[in-house]
């Protein structure tokens, strides 16, 4: 019954994240954010491989891909997240590209997810962790899906939803942050129910590291779980035996206490449900910014178009990691 069907997609969730993290390549070296760093000209090595990555792409993405995919600004995330190797990046590319092809992929913006947004499931911390990595935060209590009996006019509610929305704010994690920062996924068990997870399926696992390791230019380069459940402690001591044990311990870290996770990521930028000060923006302002920001581009893409009321490009996520986001670069 619902017991079984809850336990057998928790397993399926326990060896996603830790497999996940064991099968993570390890960073050559931590490299602090954008925000902390001046921006410096590409190196020419580097310029070569990206010429040499947009050659061997010229004409081999699918029909109607962005031609931001062949921009220099998104090359250059998917090299680095590949340790610049030209043919793996180019598999990202085509992998993206055919992503962004699915059925309620193709143009992705923050109107178009603010009803999840809402929920705060998903967030982007202000800062990175103590190595430079962008922290994405998952609260698992936060997973509502009854959220279109109250907006029933914007259809239902569903996994995929909220992974599109994840999806925007991950591209907003790297706006914020350049090229050089890789991921860190925070997730909290915390309120975590059998209930919640029962409603997910197979193809959303499928869906969910296709997205994130497969098809996104950026390294899922640690997992913090905060206050993990009994089945992960014991599933993880089951597959220990099996997986690299050199570098688990930094890719995956299981955290207790809210107390634990200050040794990794700075009070002052925490929110008080992760034990931090509260000190930075509330999710519920940035997220408003965020949706300013396009308003703001969208109405001027329009006056660019000549005054028709339509604008030349609609405003996608691709933008903010492809160059076009510079337009509006403030946050």
């Amino acid at each position: 019954g619902s017991v079984f069907t809850g336990a057998r997609h928790g397993l399926r969730l326990g060896l996603s994240v830790v497999c996940r993290a064991a099968l993570m390549p390890t960073a050559s070296s931590t490299t602090p954010s954008s925000s902390e760093a001046p921006a410096t000209p590409l190196d020419p090595a580097l310029e070569r491989d990206i010429s040499l990555l947009r050659a061997s792409l010229q004409n081999a993405l699918p029909a109607g891909s962005s031609p931001l995919l062949l921009s220099s600004s998104f090359l250059e995330r998917c090299l680095r997240s590949k340790q610049l190797s030209v043919a793996r990046a180019e598999g990202v590319v085509r992998r993206y590209a055919q992503f962004r092809q699915l059925p309620g992929w193709s143009t992705i913006h923050a109107e178009s997810v603010a009803r999840e947004a809402r929920t705060a499931f998903n967030t982007v911390l202000p800062c990175t962790d103590a190595c430079g990595r962008v922290v994405f935060t998952q609260r698992m209590s936060r997973l509502d899906l009854r959220l279109a009996d109250a907006e029933p006019d914007k259809g239902p509610t569903t996994i995929e939803a909220y992974q599109r929305m994840a999806y925007y704010c991950l591209h907003r994690a790297l706006h914020a942050h350049g090229p050089h920062a890789g991921l860190a996924l925070l997730i909290d068990f915390r309120g975590f129910s059998w209930g919640k997870i029962a409603r997910m399926r197979w193809s959303d696992f499928r869906r969910g590291i296709a997205m994130v390791e497969q098809s996104f230019p950026a390294r899922l380069d640690c997992i913090y779980v905060l206050h993990p459940p009994s089945w992960i402690t014991r599933l993880l001591a089951v597959l220990r035996p099996f997986l690299r044990k050199s570098s688990l311990q930094k890719k995956l870290v299981l955290l207790y206490h809210e107390e634990e996770l200050l040794a990794h990521i700075p009070r002052k930028h925490l929110p008080a449900e992760f034990g931090g000060l509260g000190q930075a923006e509330p999710w519920e302002t940035t997220f408003d910014r965020w949706r300013f920001q396009e308003q703001q581009w969208q109405s001027a893409a329009q006056e660019t178009g000549g005054g028709t009321g339509e604008a030349r490009v609609p405003f996608d996520c691709l933008m903010l990691i492809a160059g076009e986001g510079e337009l509006y670069r403030g946050g």
